[in-house]
């Protein structure tokens, strides 16, 4: 999956986010633990993202490329006057943009 932004500041910036680079949250961070038939279906409101792990070590830590790319994209963002974004709108590049990559700067869609 590729999602493009470009982002104008002085001139236009574009970064490419090679998705997923973030990923909704496990059941263990909305208190579930184990499997059990009464907690079932997991509806949280409202979902919540989550950067994507790796496994390291034995254990789940954040992806550090991921880490990064979106340190690149918030930098780009923060500095911006307006974002286009070039993601499927009905999809889920478009609820990860509008959820994760929120922001109150004005955008146009391509």
């Amino acid at each position: 999956m590729l999602v493009q932004i470009a982002v104008r500041t002085d001139i236009w910036k574009e970064t490419i986010i090679l998705l997923p680079r973030v990923t909704l949250a496990m059941p263990q961070q909305y208190g579930v633990e184990g499997f059990r038939r009464e907690d079932l279906p997991l509806l949280p409101e409202p979902f919540r993202f989550i950067v994507r792990q790796i496994r390291k070590d034995g254990e789940y830590i954040n992806d550090p490329a991921a880490v990064k790319q979106l340190g690149i994209i918030k930098n780009y963002f923060n500095r911006s006057e307006k974002i286009i974004v070039a993601t499927d709108a009905g999809r889920e590049d478009e609820l990860i943009f509008n959820s994760c990559l929120n922001s109150d700067k004005p955008y146009l869609r391509l």
